[in-house]
């Protein structure tokens, strides 16, 4: 034993090694009549046009989306800017919309943007996902201002804009988005929002029209947060209260557009936004793009993983791998396990969905797991303290089973992440018994119930960190003088070995 603690400390206190840690508006472009036009295996024909100068009219295509019913309208080129042309329905010029209005959407768009006061929403975007189709051979966007026909008197619900890709073939062959003036006012956050996500569809199909909708739903959300035109507080309370909802699954609810967009922002802010352009650029759907742009950064792990990681930064919010830059998210709904013990409890998950278990402040705790072996899970314990949360692994056997302990906890909550799998709810069962802590116990950092090596990686991490600092936990504070010496290393290695 004392050569295993000299080693210990030698290994400790050497500087060499590094123990690091591993109003209800509505996007029109799904609910067109139409399945949008696929480009895999025939090329977009170009067809060249001359510029359009103000004053010259065009006869537009439109959705009639209470109906469902196709119809045309006539509108008017009435601003020129550096990155499109404006149109507005004749009938709503001077009425709905004045000139001012247009100028300062065209500005918007072409110059200066909410994020970025050096560059327009064209050139954001464009910057972050790809190129636009050139269908006409103009790289100008035509934008047509509308009153989008729906049923928002009767239901109060409106189609904010869309982009319809049956306008990229001919006889039509331009890009065009398609945004609302009745009720949305052009002058408003909402309309600009509204540009930018149907953008990111235009730009999305041009590159891959055949991805599900949830990664292109996901990457127009997030458009819209990076180009600082949707809120960032309080984000996605819609999912975070029901988030036992299938990543990939839609059903056009809010709570789809919310886990769709967290889940592209966190990819983003883990791999950064070239990553971003890769997916999207990826001729790959769903999470067979995900797996092929995460398989071309080195050491970016699996979906999987990540699916798992972005569970965990759901629950905490947290600086760095298990938060988000930039956004503060809406309070996670846990289900909460006031009855202790616990035995043998029925839960069932979503395929890529998580449950949230919360058992509140706990002196010690062992969750136990039992799963079909037939289903991938990943199942871990947050424990919060003051200082950073620490994330336990709980380690499945072969038939899905496992245990996993903690100790002097503020609050502990378990996670059940379910990693693909057959459309429709898995169950499990999920157990916890508290204990009292023991000497041994309160040295299994790890909480696989033994105080091992691993344990010890995780102590030298920490080592020489006291309270107040980043980082300090007080948990691998053994002797509880506010900081993490040697007085603690000798009450670790006086463990050692033994069964926590």
């Amino acid at each position: 034993m004392m050569r295993i603690i000299f080693l210990l400390l030698a290994a400790l206190l050497s500087p060499s090694p590094s123990f690091a840690l591993d109003p209800p508006a509505l996007c029109g472009a799904r609910a067109l009549p139409h399945p949008s036009l696929s480009r895999v295996s025939k090329p977009l024909q170009t067809v060249v046009t001359r510029p359009f100068v103000v004053g010259d009219t065009l006869t537009f295509r439109a959705i009639n989306f209470a109906s469902g019913k196709p119809y045309t309208l006539t509108a008017t080129c009435r601003l020129v800017g550096q990155r499109c042309y404006v149109f507005v329905q004749d009938e709503e010029w001077n009425v709905r919309v004045q000139p001012p209005q247009v100028q300062r959407l065209t500005d918007a768009f072409d110059r200066s943007s909410a994020a970025d006061s050096t560059r327009g929403i064209f050139d954001l975007e464009a910057g972050i996902f790809g190129p636009p189709p050139d269908a006409d051979g103009d790289p100008k966007i035509l934008i047509l201002v509308l009153d989008i026909l729906d049923s928002y008197a009767t239901t109060g619900n409106f189609f904010a804009g869309y982009f319809d890709s049956a306008n990229e073939t001919p006889p039509i062959s331009r890009e065009v988005l398609y945004l609302d003036d009745r009720p949305l006012d052009l002058d408003s956050r909402l309309a600009r929002a509204t540009l930018i996500h149907e953008l990111q569809h235009m730009i999305h199909w041009n590159a891959d029209p055949g991805e599900e909708k949830w990664v292109d739903e996901g990457c127009s959300e997030y458009a819209e947060r990076m180009s600082g035109y949707a809120d960032t507080a309080g984000v996605a309370p819609a999912f975070l209260s029901f988030p036992n909802v299938g990543l990939t699954g839609w059903q056009d609810l809010p709570l789809d557009y919310e886990k769709s967009m967290l889940f592209v922002a966190y990819f983003a802010d883990r791999h950064g936004r070239p990553a971003v352009r890769r997916l999207v650029q990826d001729r790959a759907h769903g999470v067979a793009g995900f797996a092929s742009t995460l398989s071309s950064i080195e050491g970016a792990g699996t979906f999987a993983e990540l699916f798992g990681d972005w569970a965990v930064a759901n629950l905490l919010d947290a600086a760095g791998r298990y938060g988000y830059a930039g956004l503060q998210l809406a309070p996670l709904s846990a289900e909460r396990m006031s009855f202790l013990p616990l035995g043998p409890s029925p839960r069932r998950v979503h395929a890529w969905a998580a449950r949230y278990f919360d058992f509140g402040k706990q002196e010690g705790l062992r969750v136990g797991f039992e799963g079909g072996a037939q289903d991938t899970f990943r199942v871990r314990l947050a424990t919060l303290r003051a200082g950073a949360p620490l994330i336990l692994d709980m380690a499945l056997d072969g038939t899905n089973k496992g245990k996993v302990q903690t100790v002097r906890a503020d609050r502990i909550v378990a996670l059940v992440a379910r990693a693909g799998g057959d459309a429709g709810e898995a169950g499990f069962f999920i157990s916890a018994d508290p204990f009292q802590p023991s000497p041994a116990s309160l040295c299994d950092f790890d909480g696989d119930g033994r105080v091992d090596f691993d344990d010890f990686f995780w102590f030298a991490e920490r080592f020489g960190r006291s309270s107040g600092q980043p980082g300090f936990d007080p948990l691998f504070d053994l002797d509880g003088d506010g900081s993490i010496g040697l007085e603690d290393f000798f009450r670790f290695a006086e463990r050692f070995g033994e069964a926590g």
